[in-house]
C-alpha cells in the first residue's frame, strides 16, 4: 500500500489497514519498517529493517520466517 492508500495521522505518520483488501485477516499479513503502520491490524504486522542500498539480508530472514508460518 502506497501513502495515498493510507490512514494519515500526521504528516510523517500513516497507518494501513488491510481490512480494505476484503479479504481473511487471520491469513494475511503485512510487511512494514514503520510499526506506527501496523496500528490498525497490530497481529497482522510483520517489523522489517529498512533498506535503502547494499545486499538486504532482512529480506532473506524474512523469506525462512514466513515459511514457518505456513506450515
Amino acid at each position: 500500500m502506497y501513502r495515498e492508500h493510507c490512514k494519515e495521522l500526521t504528516t510523517e505518520y500513516f497507518i494501513k489497514d488491510i481490512s480494505r483488501f476484503n479479504r481473511d485477516l487471520s491469513q494475511s499479513v503485512m510487511v512494514d519498517n514503520s510499526a506506527y503502520s501496523f496500528a490498525m491490524q497490530i497481529d497482522n504486522g510483520i517489523p522489517i529493517l529498512p533498506y535503502y542500498e547494499g545486499k538486504d539480508h532482512e529480506l532473506a530472514a524474512l523469506e525462512t520466517y514466513l515459511s514457518k508460518l505456513v506450515e
